[in-house]
């Protein structure tokens, strides 16, 4: 298989990290070729800046979304105090409590880590929760 003329052998997955047109060519074990062109929209890490835990079913929950390519990542969220207040792993929400309370409108810190080894990038900012 190649993707862009690079030659990659039996390997037939592929990270994309830009959009853009990519030219895709599969040759069998007979030697029949085919070859295509793909256009691809690359969607990073979605990390939302407010939440609102009111339980009316919107927004109810805060934690990265478009990154289930990333399966070992992590977040770290912190008060302004600097404590961490949840740790989560891929797919899970935070639920704006801690240690079961509700805690208070105001900004809350993230440190979203990939724990990829090809991609070596960490997210950090900050949202809102709104009560």
């Amino acid at each position: 298989m190649s993707l862009n003329g690079n030659y990659f052998g039996a390997v037939h997955t592929f990270q994309i990290e830009e959009s853009g047109t990519y030219f895709v060519t599969v040759t069998d074990s007979a030697g029949c070729s085919v070859s295509a062109s793909i256009d691809v929209e690359f969607t990073d890490v979605c990390i939302s800046n407010y939440f609102t835990p009111n339980d009316d079913g919107v927004l109810d929950t805060w934690g990265p979304s478009c990154a289930q390519q990333y399966p070992n990542l992590t977040v770290d969220i912190f008060d302004r105090y600097g404590r961490v207040v949840a740790t989560l792993s891929q797919g899970l929400k935070w639920d704006g409590k801690y240690q079961g309370n509700d805690l208070p409108t105001g900004d809350y810190w993230y440190v979203v880590k990939l724990n990829d080894a090809v991609e070596q990038r960490d997210f950090v900012g900050h949202f809102t929760l709104y009560r």
